[in-house]
């Protein structure tokens, strides 16, 4: 397979959209690292990404969206609409998820992980015509690729796109809330402190993976 390569700026969104509509698997850069992506529709797509990560089955894809598409996927409380007021940021919230969002993605739960991490990821998400579903584009535990040299290096030849752009200026993978569960919890503690969380959401407990 031959991957192309584009620069990360807004002038590439059409192309993006255009190898996943086809289902593509790109891998993208954000501000946290680099990640996998493919039209959520597409059990084929979804499936490749579980095959070129290795990842377990029962480990669900969270989605890509926007803070005005949010709503189309899951069930949004005052809770989630604060993080989402937020948004873009390195927080993603995990609420339960309507029907439209296959099972295939969620690994068969009723809930599903809305991530809206920089500006370039909400404005692919927003352009999209379909869902986009995606994951930390490395080896299933791994360290999580925040280079483009990495990425290229490991997946080159075996997805449809690479977009080029540089050193993710995070570092890291997102903080994760759980929203779906009373008290809500932090799961994973990323960029976007507790602290921060606390002052939104008072009564939150921390149990992390």
């Amino acid at each position: 397979m031959d991957t192309i390569i584009v620069e990360r700026s807004f002038h590439s969104l059409e192309k993006i959209i255009d190898v996943l509509e086809r289902g593509g698997v790109v891998i993208l850069p954000s501000e946290n690292v680099y990640g996998f992506a493919v039209k959520a529709l597409s059990k084929e797509a979804v499936d490749r990404v579980y095959e070129l990560k290795g990842r377990e089955k029962n480990k669900p894809l969270v989605y890509f969206t926007s803070k005005r598409k949010a709503e189309e996927y899951g069930i949004i409380d005052d809770n989630a609409k604060k993080i989402i007021d937020l948004w873009p940021e390195g927080v993603g919230i995990i609420v339960p998820k309507k029907d439209n969002v296959p099972s295939y993605v969620t690994a068969g739960k009723d809930s599903i992980m809305l991530v809206c991490v920089d500006e370039f990821l909400e404005s692919l998400a927003d352009k999209a015509s379909f869902p986009i579903a995606g994951t930390s584009a490395n080896k299933s535990g791994e360290k999580e690729n925040i280079k483009f040299d990495s990425v290229d290096k490991m997946f080159n030849g075996r997805v449809s796109m690479i977009v080029k752009g540089g050193k993710c200026k995070r570092g890291q993978s997102g903080t994760i809330i759980n929203l779906s569960v009373k008290p809500p919890t932090v799961l994973r503690e990323g960029p976007f402190s507790t602290e921060r969380i606390r002052e939104l959401i008072p009564n939150i407990l921390v149990s992390l993976l």
